[in-house]
């Protein structure tokens, strides 16, 4: 062997080893890869040959019919099979524990569901909430903990507070809308924070508008609504084809999109420029002020991310708030000794002086007591908004595929705003059903609006009655007159 021969042999010795020592890795990856595929999915419903379980999906109601499929099959965690797409849903706290925040690494994507996700449809794909995972959703998600963590939220106790009372001051006078009147609480108290713009009107444009913008995606981002979610190709269908007729709401829920993307958005931006703006995480933004995020010189891209971060706050938080709030006004009207009870604690902590606000939390066990059953008894998203795995996984001997969309069947500003308006309803306010003509309780049905991502009590009907002539005395003195 010549000279050159054995120079080039030890110059790419080290190749050849670090060669070798890759195969055993490469050997386990397809070893590992093979024994996840001889994993069984996990257990599901009977399912039909070619088409899986489309006849069983369920059009409403999804998180009762997955309860039960996971009873019946005595699992936490079962699976759904529909044309090109794998279904997991959690029914356990210790699954969605494991899955979601434990390997969060590969579970923090999103499903791609297409009315919501294509561009050519209603496309809410910005939307921090429902992006995939990468720089952007990392950016805007940075942008939104200036309202959503802990430490942001409590500044804000005071304009949650203030809403609260304006609402039941509103209520007192006029207890039949009391629905409407949550719903504008909500709406005012988040475009506030997130706008700076004062609602002042029960029939404020925004809220308006907001109110019908998320019940369309709502409704648009349940799988089984709508066929195309399903076979993405019918978004090829011309519009003049029979049974095209869903394209029709395309076009006008995509309108609605933009305006609530736009409208409070670009207003913010006009009151900054006039110098009037009031201080709101959209204004804190463009002005640069959060030293954690360089948007001082404000482009274009920068824009739309804040357009979107906003948004996302503006509409995920307005419904399902309001869905709890609404919860909790049925609950008393059927559990009267609960409400008892509960105006029991208020009456010996805090007395009839005064009422209660958000430092009294810790002293009110029983309150925070009804707000957690509120929220086990008819959760505002029993399926939130599903997780994308980003590789093959495996749990409890089950095969999880890369691409599987993950349900998990289930805040500090929302559970603020819950505490707030649970305590001082009760400490103003008696809730009881209505009476018929001889006198007898009409008991309200339970009944859940539930072929949206957000679940709220169906219109029912309650007697909202002022404990005294002394709470309302103190009510009209907390707040300004309206």
């Amino acid at each position: 062997m010549s000279l050159d021969a054995i120079r080039r042999l030890i110059a790419a010795f080290p190749l050849v080893v670090v060669a070798l020592a890759l195969v055993p890795w490469g050997l386990y990856i397809l070893i590992r890869r093979y024994q996840r595929l001889k994993l069984p999915l996990p257990p599901g419903p009977k399912s039909d040959p070619l088409i899986g379980h489309l006849r069983v999906l369920p059009a409403s109601d999804e998180h009762r019919a997955y309860a039960r499929w996971g009873k019946e099959l005595n699992s936490e965690i079962i699976s759904i099979s529909i044309p090109g797409q794998t279904i997991v849903v959690l029914n356990s706290t210790k699954a969605a524990n494991e899955l979601l925040d434990k390997r969060s690494a590969i579970y923090s994507d999103r499903p791609t569901v297409p009315m919501i996700s294509y561009p050519e449809l209603v496309d809410w794909s910005n939307n921090t909430a429902l992006m995939r995972y990468g720089e952007r959703w990392r950016s805007q998600r940075r942008m939104t903990n200036q309202v959503l963590n802990k430490g942001a939220s409590t500044p804000r106790w005071p304009l949650i507070t203030e809403q609260c009372r304006l609402a039941l001051q509103r209520i007192s006078k006029a207890p039949e809308k009391f629905s409407q009147e949550i719903r504008r609480m909500m709406g005012s108290t988040l475009l506030s924070t997130v706008y700076g713009y004062e609602v002042t009107s029960a029939n404020d444009p925004l809220v308006e508008l907001v109110e019908t913008g998320v019940d369309h995606l709502s409704d648009a981002a349940i799988v089984g609504n709508f066929y195309v979610n399903i076979m993405p190709w019918l978004r090829h269908i011309p519009d003049w084809f029979p049974g095209t007729k869903w394209k029709q709401a395309v076009v006008s829920w995509r309108k609605e999109r933009d305006e609530m993307v736009n409208l409070p958005f670009n207003w913010t931006k006009s009151q900054i420029s006039s110098g009037t703006a009031a201080h709101s995480m959209v204004q804190s933004l463009l002005a640069g002020m959060d030293d954690g995020l360089d948007l001082k010189q404000c482009d274009a891209e920068t824009d739309e991310k804040i357009k979107w971060a906003a948004v996302a706050i503006f509409a995920g938080g307005t419904d399902t708030t309001s869905a709890s709030i609404l919860s909790f006004v049925l609950a008393m009207t059927l559990n009267q000794h609960v409400a008892a009870k509960a105006q029991a604690e208020i009456d010996q902590v805090i007395g009839k002086k005064r009422l209660p606000d958000m430092s009294d939390r810790e002293s009110l066990p029983y309150i925070e007591c009804v707000l957690r059953e509120i929220l086990r008894w008819q959760p505002a998203a029993p399926i939130g908004f599903p997780h994308a795995c980003m590789e093959d996984d495996e749990y409890q001997g089950y095969f999880i595929p890369k691409g599987a969309i993950v349900l998990c069947p289930g805040i500090h500003m929302a559970e603020a705003t819950l505490f707030i308006t649970i305590a001082t309803f009760l400490a103003l306010f008696d809730i009881r059903p209505v009476k018929d003509e001889q006198g007898n309780d009409i008991i309200p049905e339970v009944k859940m609006k539930s072929n949206t991502v957000v679940s709220y009590p169906a219109d029912f009907k309650c007697s909202i009655t002022p404990r005294s002539e002394k709470a309302m005395e103190i009510l009209k003195f907390s707040v300004p007159e309206i």
